[in-house]
């Protein structure tokens, strides 16, 4: 009897304790979203009560089927504030919570760029710390669960922001200049990745023309006589990559690839699985986003490809005008479809709702892919950002093609996002190109009236497509009168 009294005794000491696990985005110093409802969210003991407190606010929610999720009400700009999640024998108290701005910064390599390796970073760094600038940067994890260990949010500074990604730090600052409340960048990118490995399952399999990835990946791990047999051909792999790094990395050409399986980062959603679900459904403003060098030799699918990961990321962070601005692929040498691909993005842009795309004038450089120039970027998607999402009155991008007329042997082209006039960097070039129903561009003159341009060559009488820093490593000289940079582009099909 005394046996049956202790085990029932037991029993209910275990249920009694919530246990509560609280995901990656919450700790001491962290930023939560101003004037929109937060989502408070964790794990705990099925059935378990959960008691949040914030700022005066109190809401409760029950763990059901170990998770549980409650929205305290929209709170304006300030802090520091202690959040106090309690449970059924568990107390949770995060200190030093602001309540700002959040956004989200992703991508491969050029977004994973850090601040050090930009040219004269030293003149960029916090002179002090800012308390108003916080980020938290998600380590690299290719499978299985992040690790927490020494993961906190940061203020900025000149020591921790020499490692955190120089596009999201110069956005930041940028953003809190401007709007003057706290502002938090969540970091989560890889290098050398694809846009499906960051892409929801949902949104692949739901896509006609993108199923083949999952069922290319299902076949090539199908060739694996059993778990271990994938397993020694992944530890191959690292002795191969290991090797590679040892001879120089990227200098030594091409890095060797995971093979396909569950802790390859190339799959389908596996890096979306690893280092972007666990984070949601965290509240955030939107999304900063600088990738496509991957994906750049399938330019026309990412047409298709893109729109559907926008739909798929604004579904899973549960608001569907996300809103979410991305850069365009610098000036790159080598990129011999990158002309492509650029106007591949800038149909996009024009073509998804709530959606931006700031133009890498000046970032590029010829031999090099991964270019030490970022600050033009991050400044860039804080005016247009600051300008589209919280309405502050200026112009938000560069000179945008409107309309084309042809007449006898000239193009006029019309723009919008320059009422103020179009202006030239230079006058002596050959960015400008013209072409009749042969395609076969030749270099024009140009002559500007306000905000519209005329674009002509006497060869070519009866003109029907025009471009414009149509190359991989283009000379991009068309500006509107506030300094933002007109993207390259074709009228041609």
């Amino acid at each position: 009897m005394k046996n049956l009294l202790f085990i029932l005794f037991l029993a209910c000491s275990i249920q009694a304790n919530a246990e509560i696990t609280m995901p990656v985005t919450f700790g001491d110093g962290m930023v939560l979203q101003r004037n929109m409802p937060i989502r408070i969210f964790g794990e705990a003991t099925d059935g378990a009560n959960i008691t949040v407190r914030l700022n005066g606010q109190e809401k409760t929610a029950v763990s059901q089927g170990g998770n549980w999720l409650l929205n305290l009400d929209e709170i304006p700009a300030g802090g520091p504030y202690e959040l106090v999640i309690i449970g059924d024998g568990d107390t949770i108290r995060f200190k030093d919570v602001m309540i700002g701005e959040v956004w989200f910064a992703g991508g491969q390599s050029n977004m994973a760029f850090n601040l050090e390796n930009c040219i004269d970073f030293e003149k960029y760094l916090p002179t002090a710390e800012n308390p108003k600038l916080r980020f938290l940067q998600i380590p690299l994890t290719e499978f299985g669960p992040i690790n927490t260990n020494g993961l906190q949010w940061k203020n900025f500074d000149k020591n921790t922001v020499r490692g955190f990604s120089a596009v999201a730090y110069f956005f930041a600052t940028e953003l809190q200049e401007r709007l003057g409340v706290t502002v938090g960048i969540i970091g989560s990118y890889r290098g050398g990745t694809w846009n499906e490995n960051w892409m929801t399952p949902n949104s692949i399999k739901n896509t006609p023309e993108l199923k083949y990835l999952f069922e290319k990946y299902d076949r090539e791990y199908a060739k694996y006589k059993d778990e271990a047999d994938y397993e020694q051909t992944y530890q191959q792999y690292l002795i191969d990559l290991k090797n590679w790094k040892a001879n120089g990395g990227w200098s030594s050409g091409q890095a060797p690839m995971a093979p396909a399986g569950p802790k390859a980062y190339q799959r389908p959603s596996g890096l979306y699985e690893s280092m972007i679900k666990p984070l949601q459904p965290y509240t955030i403003k939107g999304c900063i986003w600088y990738q496509g060098e991957g994906n750049s030799s399938r330019h026309e699918e990412f047409k298709t490809l893109f729109p559907a990961f926008i739909e798929g990321w604004r579904k899973s962070w549960q608001n569907p005008e996300l809103p979410f601005y991305f850069v365009q692929l610098p000036a790159y040498g080598k990129g011999s479809t990158w002309p492509q691909f650029r106007q591949a993005q800038l149909e996009c842009f024009v073509k998804i709702p709530h959606c931006g795309m700031v133009v890498s004038e000046g970032c590029g450089d010829e031999k090099d892919i991964h270019p030490k120039v970022k600050k033009p970027i991050g400044d860039r998607l804080g005016i247009a950002i600051s300008a589209e999402v919280y309405k502050q009155p200026h112009v938000p991008y560069g000179p945008q093609v409107k309309k084309v007329n042809y007449y006898k042997n000239k193009a006029k082209v019309s723009f919008d996002y320059c009422d103020n006039g179009l202006v030239l960097s230079e006058t002596n070039i050959d960015s400008f190109e013209i072409s009749g129903e042969d395609k076969k561009f030749r270099v024009a003159q140009i002559e500007i009236k306000g905000n519209t341009l005329y674009i002509w060559n006497n060869e070519v009488q009866r003109p029907k497509y025009i471009r414009y820093a149509y190359r991989p490593y283009p000379q991009m000289v068309l500006f509107n009168k506030e300094g933002l940079p007109a993207s390259p582009f074709t009228t041609e099909k």
